[in-house]
């Protein structure tokens, strides 16, 4: 029925992944595919009746940490964005309704939970990596899709994009601090930074007051020269040039301007007294050497820990799972659903798979390569090194009597024994058909 048996091991992978794609997926700008399903308390809901709201869809299973991880962050959301019109809808896959209710309860999540143990949207939604996560604009329209948890901040930038002027008003009038300042915060800045000359003549008033500890034993008016000329060229740096000009030629100046004898005894006292403030002009001689620590950046630039830190890559782990998700079999006969591991990390890494079902009255098994485990076994180890794959399967066999339309469902799920939040997941589904 619409499966597609792939014979292409010697194609490109872009035709391969279009030959095998045997279900629609769900594409962004596209109308979101209805749901219509009951909730962990037997309460149905359509998808369809949130029109004119904005829907955060999510996919997710009891086994998959990186899913419930972000559960929290979920129903933060629904309390902070919900009176502007967000709804929080997620959906359980496989999963016995007593056990996701029970978790829910536990955890005190109020968000719609609905459950979906036969896994019936896997002909409109492609749910066979998780956690899947969908936001559907007010018009129903899928406006991103993404099929791992959200980073830090993405959740909340998106929703109040899509939430739009409504949020924007709800928070510009109480809250608008953390949004509204950013704008604010740069024509204040602007006009400060317009009046550097204040900022000059702030500054320039540090060197004058430098001479006058130099120059309190001669007269005042000797400082106040500097200043002056200091306040009208304060932008320019020359105006400290002029200083030390200053300092051996007024005292040359005054001299013969006077009285020849009294000048030059009143020099040889501001001469000690000009001495020092050479040696503040000294500084700035000293300080225009300041561009020589230009060097020191560039030994920074070239440092060798750069170089070190570059050549030592650390360990990234990653796994995917994909494969097929439903097939057909005869009472009394086997059915088996082929996956592929694949080790996306770049080091070596030993996963823990495992299959969770409940069979009822079915056989079921999970394989790793040609060995098998009954489903009653937890999880058995492989390792697989980095960009290497390997096949994983799930064996399903009914009983005899089985009805015609009789389903069992699955989940084959793969854990690194490094990283923890490393998981993978594809659901699985065999349906009795009769000769």
């Amino acid at each position: 029925m619409g499966r597609v048996v792939c014979r292409a091991a010697l194609l490109p992978v872009v035709l391969l992944l279009a030959a095998c794609a045997r279900t629609p997926v769900v594409e962004v700008g596209e109308p979101a595919p209805e749901i219509r399903l009951a909730d962990a308390s037997g309460r149905e809901l359509s998808l369809g009746e949130l029109k004119g709201q904005v829907v955060l869809l999510n996919f997710w299973a009891l086994w998959c940490e990186p899913c419930k991880a972000e559960l929290p962050e979920f129903q933060e959301s629904l309390e902070r964005y919900g009176p502007d019109g967000l709804r929080v809808v997620t959906v359980n896959l496989g999963d016995p309704v007593e056990d996701v209710q029970a978790y829910l309860t536990g955890k005190g999540y109020s968000f719609v939970t609905l459950v979906d143990p036969k896994l019936s949207l896997r002909k409109s939604y492609d749910t066979r990596i998780l956690p899947l996560n969908i936001l559907i604009d007010r018009k129903g329209v899928v406006a991103y899709l993404r099929v791992t948890p959200f980073e830090p901040g993405d959740l909340a930038a998106r929703v109040e994009a899509l939430l739009g002027a409504s949020v924007a008003q709800v928070t510009a009038a109480p809250g608008s601090g953390t949004r509204e300042a950013p704008p604010t915060a740069s024509p204040t800045h602007q006009p400060s930074e317009v009046p550097s000359p204040t900022a000059s003549a702030t500054a320039s008033p540090v060197p004058t007051k430098a001479p006058d500890t130099a120059t309190v034993s001669p007269s005042p008016t000797l400082t106040a020269t500097p200043s002056r000329t200091a306040t009208r060229t304060p932008t320019a740096t020359p105006t400290r040039t002029p200083v030390p000009s200053a300092t051996a030629t007024p005292t040359a100046s005054h001299t013969p301007t006077p009285t020849s004898t009294p000048v030059p005894s009143a020099t040889p006292t501001p001469t000690p007294s000009i001495t020092p403030s050479p040696v503040p002009t000294q500084p700035p001689a000293t300080a225009t050497p300041s561009p020589s620590p230009s060097p020191s950046p560039t030994p920074t630039a070239t440092a060798v820990p750069p170089t070190a830190t570059e050549t030592s890559v650390p360990p990234v782990y990653g796994v995917t799972l994909s494969g097929e998700s439903y097939k057909t079999v005869y009472p009394n006969e086997w059915v088996e659903l082929v996956a592929d591991l694949a080790n996306t990390g770049n080091v070596e890494d030993t996963y823990l798979v495992g299959l969770q079902i409940q069979p009822r009255g079915w056989e079921a098994k999970y394989c790793i390569g040609p060995a098998c485990y009954d489903y009653s076994v937890p999880s058995m180890p492989v390792t697989v090194p980095a960009g290497g794959h390997q096949q994983v399967s799930v064996k399903l066999k009914p009983p005899d009597d089985a009805p015609a339309g009789q389903t069992r469902s699955g989940n084959l799920r793969v854990a690194s024994q490094s990283d923890p939040n490393v998981t993978a997941g594809l659901g699985v589904t065999a349906e009795v058909i009769t000769p």
